[in-house]
């Protein structure tokens, strides 16, 4: 596998939460109070903001950038219960603590950006600013309501059911070529066309042979990224997919949300940047989230898919760093 260059100062500190994490601290030439938190989502880790690092760090930032729980050298629980958004908001604020940073401005990809979204509600005054990427802000629901039923109105929420089950790990973990494959593949691609494997069951009857094995778009991203997630992902996929797995305790968490919850006021600035061709940047959503959001600005981008960090990643920063800098 050939070496990925990332030579920004990396750490790996034990929080008071007892959780050990790993992470980019890149410290600006010139001491300031700017400070960017980059989460990342699933199946991803540190590595995936290695293009917008250097941006961030050259435009005076101090840049914070944590392998999630369950990623990369962070601890890796195997109860799917440490990983609700409400717990390792505590972790993130823990991090923030040690670190001897106040606020930051927070910009999530996937995953990262539905934790993200709790962080705010949970440690608002961790934050300065919010940049989500890709995934909709979505308000703390009331009441549980099942993941099958989400996933009979969504249909694009077919394939968590089958991540939710336990079961899922050894299937995955026996094909993360093909898994990793679909997960990075290129949805803006037209030759071939990208594979859907969000409805229900079409995922799991892929990766059990019962389905015919599809062809899969090009990469989003590089080779040797893939190459380095794959040797990083094998036989390590309970803690990635236990942010799946956390259904009822991640309900639980928000119904206590709900029951103070008026929106995300102005004072909180925030910035959303999706591609149009990403089936996870469901425009309803996105028009839904502008009802809960006093401060919102929303960036579209042409063409591109799920993977904006890599596919557009020169246009993600710019939009952070003018973001960040108004």
């Amino acid at each position: 596998m050939a070496a990925i260059s990332f030579p920004w100062t990396q750490r790996t500190e034990t929080l008071s939460t007892g959780k050990t994490y790993h992470f980019v601290d890149q410290l600006p030439e010139k001491a300031n109070e700017k400070v960017l938190l980059l989460l990342h989502g699933f199946p991803d880790t540190s590595l995936g903001w290695r293009n917008h690092i250097g941006p961030f760090h050259d435009a005076g930032y101090r840049v914070i950038a944590p392998d999630m729980l369950g990623y990369g050298g962070t601890d890796k629980p195997s109860s799917r219960d440490e990983y609700t958004p409400k717990k390792i908001s505590e972790d993130l604020s823990a991090l923030l603590d040690l670190l001897e940073v106040d606020k930051v401005t927070v910009v999530a990809h996937d995953w990262g950006g539905f934790i993200a979204g709790r962080f705010v509600l949970w440690k608002p005054e961790r934050v300065e600013k919010l940049v989500l990427l890709s995934v909709a802000f979505t308000a703390p629901p009331k009441q549980y309501v099942p993941l099958e039923y989400i996933a009979a109105a969504i249909p694009s929420y077919g394939y968590h059911v089958f991540l939710d089950n336990d079961n899922s790990t050894p299937l995955v973990e026996a094909n993360l070529d093909l898994f990793l494959r679909l997960m990075y593949q290129n949805f803006a691609s037209t030759s071939p066309t990208s594979f859907d494997f969000f409805p229900a069951g079409v995922l799991e009857g892929v990766l059990k042979g019962t389905a015919e094995a599809p062809t899969p778009a090009p990469l989003a991203i590089g080779q040797e990224e893939f190459d380095y997630y794959k040797a990083t992902l094998a036989s390590k996929m309970t803690g990635p997919l236990n942010y799946y797995r956390t259904t009822l305790p991640r309900s639980e968490e928000d119904q206590e949300l709900a029951a103070t919850f008026t929106g995300i006021p102005a004072s909180l600035p925030v910035l959303w940047v999706g591609g149009d061709k990403d089936p996870v940047a469901s425009p309803k959503a996105v028009e839904a989230m502008k009802a809960l959001i006093a401060n919102l600005e929303v960036v579209w981008l042409s063409n591109k898919g799920h993977w904006i960090t890599a596919e557009a990643g020169d246009v993600v920063a710019k939009k952070v760093l003018e973001f960040a800098s108004a």
